[in-house]
Protein backbone atom coordinates (compact mmCIF):
# COMPACT_ATOMS: atom_id res chain seq x y z
CA UNK A 1 0.00 0.00 0.00
CA UNK A 2 1.35 3.40 -0.80
CA UNK A 3 0.54 4.90 2.58
CA UNK A 4 2.59 4.86 5.93
CA UNK A 5 3.26 6.68 9.25
CA UNK A 6 3.22 9.96 7.27
CA UNK A 7 -0.72 9.49 6.20
CA UNK A 8 -1.43 8.55 10.11
CA UNK A 9 -2.14 5.05 8.99
CA UNK A 10 -2.87 2.38 12.18
CA UNK A 11 -3.08 -1.39 11.72
CA UNK A 12 -6.88 -1.13 12.30
CA UNK A 13 -7.10 0.95 9.39
CA UNK A 14 -5.29 -1.37 7.36
CA UNK A 15 -7.81 -4.10 9.15
CA UNK A 16 -10.74 -2.55 8.72
CA UNK A 17 -9.97 -1.23 5.19
CA UNK A 18 -9.65 -4.92 4.08
CA UNK A 19 -12.19 -6.72 6.11
CA UNK A 20 -14.80 -4.46 5.17
CA UNK A 21 -13.54 -3.40 1.63
CA UNK A 22 -12.95 -7.27 0.62
CA UNK A 23 -14.84 -9.39 3.02
CA UNK A 24 -11.90 -10.57 4.59
CA UNK A 25 -12.34 -11.68 7.99
CA UNK A 26 -9.93 -9.44 10.42
CA UNK A 27 -8.32 -13.19 11.36
CA UNK A 28 -7.07 -13.75 7.85
CA UNK A 29 -5.44 -10.66 7.73
CA UNK A 30 -1.51 -11.70 8.29
CA UNK A 31 1.41 -9.38 9.53
CA UNK A 32 1.32 -5.97 8.84
CA UNK A 33 4.43 -3.25 8.30
CA UNK A 34 4.07 0.16 8.28
CA UNK A 35 6.87 1.80 7.10
CA UNK A 36 7.21 5.87 6.77
CA UNK A 37 5.46 5.51 3.28
CA UNK A 38 4.09 2.68 2.50
CA UNK A 39 2.53 -0.45 4.36
CA UNK A 40 3.05 -4.31 3.85
CA UNK A 41 0.38 -6.73 4.29
CA UNK A 42 0.25 -10.15 4.31
CA UNK A 43 -3.12 -11.92 3.19
CA UNK A 44 -4.03 -15.27 2.07
CA UNK A 45 -2.74 -16.35 -1.41
CA UNK A 46 -6.07 -16.94 -2.84
CA UNK A 47 -7.32 -13.66 -2.04
CA UNK A 48 -4.74 -11.26 -3.14
CA UNK A 49 -5.96 -10.04 -6.43
CA UNK A 50 -9.79 -9.64 -4.94
CA UNK A 51 -8.24 -7.71 -2.17
CA UNK A 52 -6.12 -5.57 -3.97
CA UNK A 53 -8.86 -4.79 -6.65
CA UNK A 54 -11.23 -3.75 -3.57
CA UNK A 55 -9.33 -2.15 -1.66
CA UNK A 56 -7.85 -0.18 -4.55
CA UNK A 57 -11.25 1.96 -4.57
CA UNK A 58 -10.75 2.90 -1.19
CA UNK A 59 -9.02 6.23 0.53
CA UNK A 60 -6.65 6.10 3.60
CA UNK A 61 -7.26 9.53 5.44
CA UNK A 62 -8.06 11.61 2.16
CA UNK A 63 -5.61 9.72 0.10
CA UNK A 64 -6.12 7.42 -2.80
CA UNK A 65 -4.92 4.01 -1.92
CA UNK A 66 -2.01 1.95 -4.77
CA UNK A 67 -2.14 -2.02 -3.65
CA UNK A 68 0.42 -3.90 -5.38
CA UNK A 69 2.08 -7.51 -4.70
CA UNK A 70 5.55 -6.68 -2.74
CA UNK A 71 8.23 -8.40 -4.58
CA UNK A 72 6.58 -9.31 -7.65
CA UNK A 73 7.36 -12.40 -7.21
CA UNK A 74 5.20 -15.89 -7.15
CA UNK A 75 2.61 -15.39 -4.82
CA UNK A 76 2.29 -18.85 -4.24
CA UNK A 77 5.44 -20.10 -2.15
CA UNK A 78 7.04 -19.04 1.10
CA UNK A 79 6.06 -19.74 4.96
CA UNK A 80 2.61 -18.85 5.85
CA UNK A 81 2.37 -15.75 7.72
CA UNK A 82 1.79 -15.12 11.47
CA UNK A 83 -2.05 -13.99 12.13
CA UNK A 84 -1.74 -10.18 13.15
CA UNK A 85 -3.18 -10.03 16.49
CA UNK A 86 -4.28 -6.78 17.83
CA UNK A 87 -2.94 -5.18 20.91
CA UNK A 88 -5.46 -6.18 24.35
CA UNK A 89 -7.29 -8.92 21.81
CA UNK A 90 -5.42 -11.82 23.14
CA UNK A 91 -7.91 -14.49 24.80
CA UNK A 92 -7.18 -15.34 28.39
CA UNK A 93 -6.89 -19.08 29.32
CA UNK A 94 -9.76 -20.93 31.02
CA UNK A 95 -9.24 -21.89 34.22
CA UNK A 96 -6.46 -19.53 35.43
Amino acid sequence: MNVGKRDGIRPADVVGSIANEAGIPGRDIGPIDIRDDVTYVSVPADVVDHVIKSVSRSRFHGRAVNLTVAGGGDRTTGPKPKRYTPPGSRHKKRGS
